[in-house]
């Protein structure tokens, strides 16, 4: 996703360290598969998010996925001055529905000669489609490539195999499951989303999102740390 802050200065701290650093005003940030950090917001926080399909960064702007996994750069960096004039026109803009008609703008204009039938975006809106619950086998075939080539394909365009996107997507389902009806208990919420109980409370759960699942039972429930959003 592209982040432009226009607010006040926030600081980045990586989970388990004391050290901060200041955060882009304009940011490229990649999938993340695991909660890397913590935002230290200060004063009046103006934020304008663009969030992108899985595969629509490779087909707009042709970089390499698995390079920018869990990354966090400053956006010029990675794609150059179009950004930094995108930046300057978001921050002239009067009003958020002005900076949207920019951001559609901006998207248009690398949108042209994108093939709109891309099958590895077919196969990740069918992941995010079923909650992560379809089989790699029926992607294939679906798409009408072979498992390995799909696999290849997913990884380089996504950034990840379709299979750890499958279960990112799967647990950020059960986490939001389990926020908008905190009565369920995990067992259901694993169950109805093909989680295995033990996973979420041991090796997999806090991987993806920092804590175990008895401390984010009892949080809020309002803050993911993976996602993949259009």
């Amino acid at each position: 996703m592209l982040d432009f802050e226009f607010g006040g200065p926030i600081e980045i701290r990586p989970l388990g360290k004391d050290v901060t650093r200041m955060a882009e005003p304009a940011a490229f940030v990649g999938l993340q598969t695991y909660q890397r950090g913590q935002l230290l917001i200060r004063g009046n926080a103006e934020t304008f998010v663009i969030v992108f399909q899985p595969a629509a960064i490779h087909q707009l702007f042709r970089l390499h996925l698995p390079d920018l996994i869990n990354c966090d750069y400053a956006a010029h960096a990675v794609l150059g001055a179009v950004v930094s004039s995108l930046q300057e026109r978001l921050g002239d803009a009067h009003s958020f529905q002005e900076r949207v008609q920019i951001a559609d703008q901006f998207i248009a204009s690398q949108s042209v000669g994108v093939n709109a039938n891309d099958p590895i975006e077919f196969a990740a809106k069918e992941i995010i489609r079923s909650h992560g619950g379809c089989r790699i086998d029926s992607l294939a075939h679906n798409t009408g490539q072979s498992i390995s080539n799909l696999q290849r394909m997913f990884k380089q365009r996504v950034g990840v195999s379709p299979k750890l996107f499958a279960r990112i997507i799967r647990f950020e389902a059960a986490l939001k499951a389990k926020a908008a009806l905190p009565h369920l208990s995990w067992t259901m919420v694993a169950h109805e989303f093909g989680v295995s109980r033990s996973d979420a409370y041991d090796s997999r759960f806090p991987a993806l999102v920092g804590r175990n699942a008895q401390w984010h039972s009892r949080a809020s429930g309002s803050c993911f740390c993976t996602t993949d959003r259009s």
